[in-house]
């Protein structure tokens, strides 16, 4: 297993808080012309818009998985699946915690786009997207599983 307090945990953790900064800030911004507070606010949009914490949401929700699978590796045995070996625990929590920056810095970058026009942000998040499904056909592949 690794260390539990890791950069990446560290890093992922600043992407989470800036998606949901983010959310907030453009709801905020969206809510001050329909209070009619013209503080930093442009006047075209009105109204709370929950959709604005779509991403964060399920960026948490993903935060939180990558870090349960990182701190317990192979903890949901199932039939089939990995063998229950040191190899294979070390690899499950390695994988994780790539991936826990990874899918939160993704979010970010989503979030951001949802909320300022980027341009070329789906090719970026589709190659980004593409990293991830290689990372974890190698990860898989290095996995021993059971026999049936």
């Amino acid at each position: 297993m690794i260390k539990h307090n890791t950069s990446n945990n560290r890093i992922a953790v600043v992407f989470l808080a800036a998606t949901f900064a983010v959310a907030i800030y453009a709801t905020v911004m969206d809510l001050f012309p329909a209070l009619r507070i013209s503080f930093f606010a442009s006047g075209y949009r009105r109204g709370f818009n929950l959709v604005n914490f779509v991403f964060p949401v399920f960026s948490a929700g993903l935060y939180l998985w990558s870090r349960y699978v990182s701190l317990h590796p192979l903890s949901n045995p199932q039939p089939g699946g990995p063998a229950d070996t040191e190899e294979n625990k070390r690899l499950m929590s390695r994988y994780a915690d790539k991936l826990l920056p990874n899918i939160t810095g993704m979010m970010l970058l989503m979030t951001v786009g949802e909320v300022l026009p980027i341009p070329y942000l789906v090719t970026v998040v589709l190659l980004w997207g593409f990293y991830l499904v290689v990372f974890t056909l190698q990860v898989f592949s290095k996995i021993t599983y059971k026999k049936r």
